[in-house]
């Protein structure tokens, strides 16, 4: 494994290392907190719509494979075996 990251600043926010393009802005959400906060509340908000017609949390995490796949620990348990791999932990992967 190659690390190839590093802090960059907003006047040079971009490197090249190993044919990558890299962008480092520390907290660069913060410097847009605004439209930053409007992103994301626009992304939830048709999850948070639909909560009710999906019939909980549970039935959204089974039917919408997008909800799925953002799902790593659910109830305590890890759901990625990306996840435990790197860090050599245990997992119960498949847990719908």
């Amino acid at each position: 494994m190659i690390e190839t990251s590093e802090l960059t600043t907003m006047e040079d926010p971009y490197i090249i290392k190993h044919g990558v393009i890299h962008c480092g802005l520390p907290n660069l959400t913060s410097r847009m907190p605004r439209t930053t906060t409007k992103a994301i509340s626009n992304f939830f908000l048709s999850y948070i719509l639909n909560y009710d017609e999906e019939g909980g949390f549970e039935n959204m995490l089974i039917r919408k494979n997008e909800m799925k796949q953002s799902l790593y620990m659910y109830k305590g348990r890890h759901t990625k075996r990306s996840s435990v791999t790197v860090s050599d932990l245990r997992t119960t992967i498949s847990i719908f």
